[in-house]
């Protein structure tokens, strides 16, 4: 299969009829506009879709903040931030192998790819109810050791429910995005915005902070429920059977791809939340915490729009019959739109951030300075994970994991430069140095090795 099939066909007539060949099928205003507008769907559902999830996690963060204090909004956030580490962790690599083979089969082989899928959800599967039955075992030994706070212990029991269910969802948005179910994917966040924000209203007025705690194992099912049924409408639109055991390469699939990706997104994943723990235990340790995740909504802001952009490209970078050049042209655009749209919004939030900061309650004008920087390194992993796509393109994703070695050491020496006060302003830092880190490494590993095909069929 070819990019153009066409024009390489028209390679065989007379040269004088290839021009009017290519401008027939492929430069003809007719075509033009309709690549503009699939690319103009997929980028307006994918703002809504992204919209809609960071809505989510702002509007969540805000009433818990107003609603329980500064003390009791640090214990949520370590308790919720532990949830989503865990989540990730059994997710990781899963969501982006099935973006890639989805994308890379779906019009090539689709029995492969069906046990290919089939393998993947039940690695998630797998993973998220282990990673579940560990943090409900284990919630009394990491409350007291590591949290130092033992009556944290209920709460990691409780949101250790919605662990399998954000593992499955990590599993699903790559299935959706592989198959630019981009408006699915925007149905199903949107209707989770509408029923978690209900549901952790009515459990704060009624609850409190046990009611907020609740509410993370409540909104983790909804978005697991609402995934769900668009990724089942899209096997049957495209005829995919996972009952069937078809043939896939299980080196191909795990060794290759999925365990490499796995193993950085436990990596970083592992390194965010014992910073996030060191913080907590220093000096003010839950205060500076509250006041770091504060700041690092503001830094969500700013990173939603380049994750659109790597969403609405993300199939075709993955496509293996894409040229070098094709792919370089490609990818060097991403890079630099990604990064562009990054500092657009970033412009204004450095300006507007402690007004932004106040919808937070009292108090949070110390969250100003780490908002700042956390703004600053969201425009440095912008860039960054634009040029992830080469490591995938290029089968260097080993080589990927020991860029994430270098970007955990720097989070983690940021949090641990804190612990003596100054916690949230620390960690801020070590982002920032992180994604540096990170962004010339791989502007390296792109630009200064010989590509390499692709992977097979």
């Amino acid at each position: 299969m070819t990019i153009f099939p066409d024009v390489q066909a028209s390679a065989e007539l007379p040269l004088h009829r290839r021009p009017k060949a290519i401008w027939t099928t492929y430069l003809n205003p007719s075509f033009l506009a309709s690549r503009r507008a699939h690319l103009s769907a997929g980028a307006l559902w994918s703002v809504i879709a992204t919209i809609a999830a960071q809505a989510t996690v702002v509007l969540t963060n805000i009433m818990v903040a107003r609603s329980v204090g500064h003390y009791a909004f640090g214990e949520y956030c370590v308790v919720q931030n532990t949830a989503t580490t865990v989540g990730n962790l059994g997710a990781a690599g899963i969501g982006i192998s099935a973006t890639r083979f989805v994308a890379g089969l779906r019009s090539r082989n689709i029995d492969k790819l069906s046990a290919i899928l089939r393998l993947l959800m039940q690695a998630c599967t797998a993973t998220g109810a282990l990673f579940t039955i560990a943090l409900a075992a284990l919630a009394p030994q990491l409350a007291a050791a590591v949290f130092g706070e033992p009556s944290l212990a209920w709460m990691l029991r409780v949101v250790a429910v919605s662990i399998i269910f954000l593992t499955l969802g990590g599993f699903q948005q790559g299935v959706l995005l592989g198959f630019q179910a981009f408006r699915e994917l925007a149905v199903a966040n949107f209707l989770h915005l509408i029923v978690s924000l209900t549901i952790v209203a009515l459990l704060l007025h009624f609850g409190g902070l046990t009611g907020a705690i609740i509410g993370v194992a409540g909104y983790s099912v909804s978005l697991w429920a609402w995934q769900r049924r668009a990724v089942l409408g899209k096997y049957r639109e495209e005829g995919l059977d996972l009952t069937h055991s078809g043939s896939a390469e299980w080196s191909d699939v795990f060794i290759g791809c999925a365990i490499p990706s796995a193993l950085a997104g436990i990596l970083a994943q592992i390194a965010a939340w014992i910073s996030n723990a060191t913080v907590a235990k220093g000096v003010d340790g839950f205060k500076q915490f509250a006041f770091f995740s504060a700041a690092f909504t503001l830094r969500q802001v700013v990173a939603f729009l380049p994750a659109i952009v790597g969403r609405v490209v993300s199939p075709r970078l993955y496509d293996p019959d894409l040229s070098n050049e094709q792919f370089q042209r490609s990818l060097l655009t991403t890079a630099a739109v990604s990064g562009f749209v990054a500092a657009l919004v970033a412009a204004p939030l450095l300006v507007i951030a402690p007004w932004i900061l106040t919808f937070f309650g009292n108090g949070y004008d110390h969250a100003v300075a780490p908002a700042r920087l956390l703004i600053a390194s969201a425009i440095l992993e912008a860039v960054a994970n634009s040029l992830y796509f080469a490591m995938v393109r290029n089968s260097r994703l080993w080589t990927y994991l020991a860029v994430i070695c270098g970007w955990s050491t720097c989070v983690i020496a940021g949090a641990f430069a804190g612990r003596n006060g100054n916690g949230a302003l620390a960690m801020a830092g070590g982002y920032v140095g992180a994604w540096l880190v990170a962004c010339i490494a791989l502007l390296c590993l792109t630009f200064c090795r010989r590509s390499r095909r692709p992977y097979a069929e």
